[in-house]
């Protein structure tokens, strides 16, 4: 299956949501408290607060937003006893895993 470039931001932030989620669901990572964010959504969110710092962040290339989230020190809390997982930390797992379902969001 070919994944074609996003040619916007939003398309590229549509697509980390998808993978933070599918990570999330295969690890079984849900929030204790119902009236909590799931994991994945707060750090989504903690994620877009960061690239969309600036007037104009979210009209920046898709390259810029996928430069500013790779490097992000934003952390993914798998549970309290192991280490929390960078973005990127994240992407290298999928991609070792070869699962297909969750390679075409990163491909992306």
């Amino acid at each position: 299956e070919q994944t074609r470039s996003p040619g916007y931001a939003h398309e590229l932030l549509h697509s980390l949501g998808q993978l933070l989620e599918g990570y999330c669901g295969r690890r079984r990572l849900t929030s204790k408290d119902a009236r909590q964010d799931s994991p994945w959504g707060s750090l989504f969110k903690e994620l877009l607060s960061e690239v969309s710092q600036g007037a104009d962040a979210l009209l920046s290339s898709p390259a810029t937003v996928a430069q500013k989230l790779w490097t992000s020190y934003l952390t993914l809390q798998v549970s309290p006893e192991d280490e929390s997982k960078e973005l990127s930390f994240i992407i290298n797992a999928v991609l070792r895993e070869d699962d297909p379902e969750l390679l075409v969001p990163v491909c992306v």
